[in-house]
């Protein structure tokens, strides 16, 4: 009796064994599919970044613009952007990519800039703001389209 006990115990215990490699190595399968390259990550990190950098500038300019124009250029970009970080966070999740929740530092300072100026000051630099931004912004999308190997984020970026 004592025998069969141990033998059990010990077939038991080699089940538990078995079970938990066969749940790492589909834990393991589940990382490999998600995963994605350092270029991606980066990319989908910056683009967050630049999202909500421009999120928070759009609604600066809705409350401080004079302008009907601005204020309905903000109110599309705002929507554009919400709409593009939406996307983004389906995909960092995917990827398990934890994305910061505000702008980074430097872009916060240029919006402290933004937020010290007042009437045609400040429509003429949030126009001149979001015109080199976004043309900046469209260089590093297409770069990304062409180079990056992560076909969902390639195809964000596209």
């Amino acid at each position: 009796m004592k025998r069969t006990t141990k033998y059990m115990t010990r077939i038991a215990g080699g089940l538990v064994v078995a079970g938990l490699l066969a749940a790492a190595r589909a834990g393991a399968a589940d990382t490999t599919a998600s995963s994605i390259s350092s270029k991606g990550s980066s990319f989908i990190k910056e683009a967050s970044e630049g999202n909500l950098s421009e999120i928070a500038t759009a609604q600066l300019a809705q409350q401080k613009s004079q302008s009907p124009e601005i204020k309905n250029l903000a109110q599309l970009i705002q929507s554009d952007h919400q709409q593009a970080q939406d996307k983004l966070q389906t995909i960092a999740q995917t990827h398990g990519i934890t994305l910061d929740q505000k702008p980074t530092w430097s872009q916060r300072r240029e919006q402290s800039k933004l937020e010290k100026l007042n009437g045609a000051d400040f429509d003429q630099q949030y126009a001149k703001d979001m015109l080199e931004d976004h043309v900046t912004d469209i260089k590093k999308f297409d770069k990304a389209s062409q180079q990056l190997e992560d076909s969902d984020v390639k195809q964000y970026a596209q």
